[in-house]
């Protein structure tokens, strides 16, 4: 197997050069086909749309996202990491954690140029490309073979879950996970500082994508790191391992068996493990090979810290300042994370062998309840990774390692707590659940905010991915005769096929959005602030019809939790009334003075009041009439199907 990192002819340049370009076309081919029918209503329809209606989904906040982006640089010249154009007349939202500013910011030229939906399909398409393409890129350094690293890319990059996922763009940014891996095993080879420098954009982009991205990625890097330096370790080492391997499986057995039930066990088991590489290192310190390492992985670290901490310091400071951001403890948070019998049989199944409710008192829950549940990676992806163990086990003597790396990720999907089959439920009983080292990750601040550890399923696609990759390269290299060889690659892509049409079956649904005449004509009157009711409801609604009016809004930003909605209704007399119209029991006064309804309109400082009619019945609509135009003496100046918009006068 050919383990060059570059082709050594010019020609061999130019040959590799464009197989990857033949696979990026292959990629972005099978991309539309997994999406059909987006590729054929790019401009007239939303991916993830059921129907045609305005987004009210995750999809929402992401055109939001490419909105403010846009309107922040190119219109306001200010930096959109905070919003005053949300929660008004509040101090600014600071918007950055959920922004995914290196997606939006690839999407600001589309944005000038396209609308914001035809831009979030185009930007579908090209991400899920490059996520198979990705990892054929890395595979395909390892191995010097194109049709494993074609295989690997299969593997990583059509996955259910990331399809499944198509509403939620920074969960399916993930081809940065082997951009970072390719540009990390490039800076260890030769120490040229360019490849430090891409390690620490890869990342930086990575984190900027998706920070549940990051953590996966930093822990993935970070063993990758423990692994090469096992691999190279001196014999002093090795002789200590083969003379007390009993008492390294001990703790290994403890740590699987007794660290599940218990966190200290986990701790102690971890702690044992980092004195052993550090010991591993003192032992390896004479050896030429591992002082080149540790210096390399030093540089790489050095590298990645000076392109995020710059950001992530102020970052984390910020949200410590924001108390709506501030998680809670895991144990009172609902948790999505992935159901073990998900991974070995199709989610069709699951639902039929273990059907479940979720129940009102249980917060921890798996994926499969959460409606996005589907990580079987197929039949073919199982058959495929059997093979290569099978290949690994008898005759490989390499890439263990990304089989290990692979289950431990899947390990951690699987949340804080295990139940094979039904709801992954919370209970502190160690009979009935087992503790997984997912729990570990709320002991620590910086990481107390996980929830959905359902995404750390895709770097177990990417590690099965890159082994059976170079399992099948070393299958390949291991035939002998041209014709039998010939077989094992027309085998090898037969299997690719198939699991290409495996995992076409997941219809995307693809649905227009409808234009709003209310909308269209606030967008062409004067400045002003804008109230939307109701308050509480539609927010993923509200947020993305700022995109089409664009005028700020009193309305705050969609990541708040009930309760701050809830406290600013209750500190509002308007706020409260029109909670007390929609909800006759809500825990708010019954009625209220002219004054107090007068004085709390002037605390809103708001120009427009949009009253959602298919939010009401007629009565309600009748009491939000009498008080708006007789107590606040508002004009209406706006009327159709389903909005009703009023409009302050200049004197109040």
């Amino acid at each position: 197997m050919n383990d060059s990192l570059a082709p050594i002819t010019a020609k061999d340049k130019h040959r590799a050069r464009m197989r990857h370009l033949a696979a990026l076309a292959f990629f972005l081919a099978l991309a539309c086909l997994q999406t059909w029918p987006l590729v054929a209503r790019l401009s007239s329809g939303l991916i993830s749309l059921r129907q045609s209606e305005l987004p009210n989904n995750d999809a929402a906040i992401f055109l939001w996202n490419f909105w403010w982006v846009k309107k922040s640089l190119l219109a306001l010249h200010q930096s959109p990491t905070f919003c005053d154009w949300l929660g008004r007349p509040g101090p600014p939202t600071f918007v950055f954690p959920t922004l995914s500013l290196f997606n939006s910011l690839a999407a600001l030229p589309l944005a000038t140029v396209f609308s914001l939906e035809t831009t979030y399909n185009i930007l579908t398409l090209i991400l899920l490309a490059l996520t198979g393409w990705s990892a054929y890129l890395l595979v395909s350094a390892m191995t010097g073979a194109w049709l494993p690293a074609l295989l690997a890319g299969l593997i990583y990059g059509t996955s259910r879950l990331q399809i499944q996922t198509a509403g939620q763009m920074n969960v399916f940014t993930l081809f940065w996970f082997p951009l970072a891996l390719l540009a990390g095993r490039r800076f260890l080879a030769r120490g040229q500082p360019g490849a430090a420098i891409a390690l620490g954009a890869c990342f930086l982009c990575n984190m900027l994508s998706e920070w549940y991205h990051a953590v996966a990625l930093t822990i993935l890097l970070a063993l990758l790191a423990a692994i090469k330096l096992w691999q190279i370790r001196s014999e002093t080492v090795r002789q200590f391992e083969r003379r007390y391997w009993p008492l390294i499986a001990g703790v290994a057995l403890v740590y699987i068996v007794g660290g599940q039930f218990n966190l200290i066990v986990q701790a102690v088991c971890l702690l044992l493990a980092w004195v052993y590489l550090m010991a591993l290192l003192h032992w390896s310190r004479e050896s030429r090979a591992v002082r080149r390492m540790v210096t390399r992985l030093t540089l790489g670290g050095v590298a990645i810290g000076l392109f995020i901490l710059p950001i992530a310091l102020p970052m984390y400071r910020a949200v410590q300042r924001e108390p709506w951001l501030r998680d809670v403890p895991l144990a009172a948070k609902t948790v999505f994370s992935a159901d073990l019998a998900s991974y070995v049989m199709p989610g069709r199944m699951v639902e039929r062998l273990f059907p479940s409710v979720l129940p009102r008192d249980k917060d921890i829950y798996g994926a499969r309840a959460g409606r996005a549940a589907d990580v079987f990676p197929g039949y073919v992806g199982w058959l495929l990774l059997i093979g290569a163990i099978g290949w690994w086990v008898r005759w490989g003597r390499r890439g263990g390692e990304w089989l290990a790396l692979a289950g431990v990720f899947l390990v951690l999907s699987l949340g804080p707590v295990l139940k094979f089959g039904g709801l992954v439920e919370w209970n502190v009983n160690p009979a009935r659940v087992v503790v997984l080292p997912g729990l570990l990750f709320d002991l620590v601040a910086v990481l107390e905010g996980l929830r959905v550890f359902l995404r750390f399923a895709f770097p177990a696609y990417l590690c099965a991915g890159v082994f059976v990759g170079i399992q099948t390269a070393n299958l390949l290299v291991s035939t002998r005769g041209a014709h039998s060889r010939r077989v094992v690659q027309i085998g090898v892509a037969l299997a690719g096929c198939l699991l290409v049409v495996e995992r076409l079956d997941l219809p995307q649904p693809v649905a227009r959005v409808p234009s709003v005449p209310a909308y269209e004509w606030l967008r062409s009157q004067p400045r002003g602030a804008i109230l939307f009711f109701p308050f509480q409801g539609n927010q993923y609604r509200n947020l993305y019809s700022q995109t089409l009016h664009e005028k700020p809004m009193v309305n705050p930003y969609i990541s708040r939790r009930p309760e701050d909605i809830r406290s600013r209704v209750m500190n509002n007399a308007l706020l409260s009334f029109f909670w007390r119209v929609a909800s006759p029991a809500a825990p708010v006064p019954a009625t209220y003075s002219p004054d107090q309804l007068r004085r709390a309109w002037r605390e809103l400082d708001a120009t427009w009041i949009v009253v959602d009619r298919m939010a009401y019945h007629l009565p309600m609509l009748d009491s939000i009439r009498q008080m708006l135009q007789n107590t606040l003496g508002l004009t209406r100046v706006y009327e159709d199907e389903q909005y009703v918009i009023y409009k302050a006068n200049a004197e109040r």
